[in-house]
């Protein structure tokens, strides 16, 4: 049997080593690069998080805007909300350290709320219904969409003339029987497409009360639903107005270029109650979308959040 020489020792050795070594530099490589993923992870948590706080920053700045425009129209004879006030103007970046804020304002009175298709009662309201067909004829949606929102809505298992109900969604869900939390609800309706639901996405609002079509801020959309067969002129022209700060009182935009409006008189104002707050962040990076809804008390401007809700972009 050979002995192993000397030589032959110290080169085993040495592999020994070396092998230790590698192995010892694969785990330092590891808990290193591990360190870094962990820490890199915290951070984007926290940048995260920060962009969150930036945006309810910027909801809270929306929401003294417009309660200092209540204050300052309350030492105003004509208290209206029209399109050149402080909050309206909002739209635009506000520089941050690490990012910017947009911020935008939008008078929610100015579209129509899904939830006044169906009175306290439980009755669906026929004008209202009569309006969401105009606006769902003129997005080209399918017009079966009214009825089924009604049935959604309403206690009864009733089915309209286009309508569903429980029975017609299978074992898929049951109508909600209860006004819309969110008009993102209407996606469940059965009639309704990604398609479609995008072309109205812009026009519906699920507010948790019925209040009145501001006309200083009224859609194009909205003027064309309450008045089917207006001139695009004449929807322009009150467009102009509304630009120009709008009008004092329902009276003088009847009398003027909204006299085509006239038989909706009992359900138009000039002042606003809801309100829309669209905040994007941008922070280190981070982004964060928050869109809210907001009440201002006609009594004394308190600003009530309805709800909040985080949007992916």
């Amino acid at each position: 049997m050979l002995k192993s020489t000397p030589a032959k020792q110290s080169g085993i050795a040495l592999i020994s080593v070396l092998l230790v070594f590698a192995l010892m530099t694969v785990i330092a490589s590891e808990i290193v690069s591990r360190n870094y993923r962990d820490l890199r992870k915290t951070s984007n948590v926290l940048s995260t998080k920060q962009a969150d706080y930036y945006a309810l920053a910027g909801e809270a700045f929306a929401r003294q805007v417009l309660k200092r425009d209540f204050d300052q129209d309350q030492k105003q004879p004509a208290k209206v909300d029209h399109l050149g006030e402080s909050w309206a103007l909002l739209a635009g970046d506000f520089t941050i350290e690490h990012g910017q804020i947009t911020l935008s304002v939008k008078d929610l009175q100015g579209l129509f709320n899904v939830n006044s298709l169906v009175r306290s009662s439980g009755a669906a309201d026929r004008s209202r219904r009569v309006e969401l067909l105009e606006l769902l004829r003129s997005a080209e949606a399918d017009s079966a969409i009214a009825d089924q929102l009604v049935d959604w809505i309403d206690v009864n298992q009733t089915v309209s003339a286009e309508g569903a109900e429980d029975r017609d969604y299978g074992e898929l869900y049951l109508t909600a029987s209860q006004s819309l939390a969110h008009h993102s609800e209407l996606r469940m309706l059965k009639s309704m497409t990604a398609t479609d639901y995008r072309r109205l996405n812009g026009h519906l609002v699920a507010l948790p009360e019925v209040k009145p079509y501001n006309l200083n801020t009224l859609s194009a959309e909205l003027i064309r639903a309450l008045a089917p067969g207006i001139s695009d002129a004449e929807v322009e022209r009150i467009r102009q107005q509304q630009q120009r700060g709008g009008r004092e009182s329902v009276g003088e935009w009847l009398s003027n270029e909204a006299s085509r409006l006239s038989g909706h008189r009992n359900n138009l104002a000039v002042k606003s109650e809801y309100f829309g707050i669209l905040v994007r962040t941008v922070y280190d990076n981070r982004l964060s979308v928050l869109y809210s809804v907001v009440h201002r008390d006609p009594a004394d401007g308190e600003m009530t959040v309805i709800y909040r809700q985080q949007l992916e972009s």
